[in-house]
């Protein structure tokens, strides 16, 4: 089962199937990203849809331009120094 959401949509662990609890499972907590990538052509099938964009290849470089700037901001706020607890 993937997550599902507009851009960003979740993280996904590897487990094993062959134990008694959750924990014994956990192989790899939180080891995928899973990102919705635009489609940068229209599909024959959805051409009906009204709520598609009119030009897909700029909708899809937005999207993806959406994507580069989250994990910049990521990025930068990783670089932030941490702030010490009780201060």
């Amino acid at each position: 089962m993937v997550p599902q959401g507009r851009l960003i949509t979740g993280s996904s662990s590897v487990v094993q199937l062959d134990a008694w609890t959750w924990q014994d499972a956990i192989y790899k907590a939180d080891n995928g990203l899973h990102i919705n990538m635009p489609m940068l052509m229209r599909s024959p099938r959805r051409s009906f849809r009204t709520s598609d964009a009119s030009d897909p290849v700029k909708a899809g470089i937005q999207t993806i331009e959406e994507v580069e700037s989250f994990f910049l901001q990521a990025q930068a706020y990783f670089k932030q120094p941490k702030k010490k607890s009780g201060t």
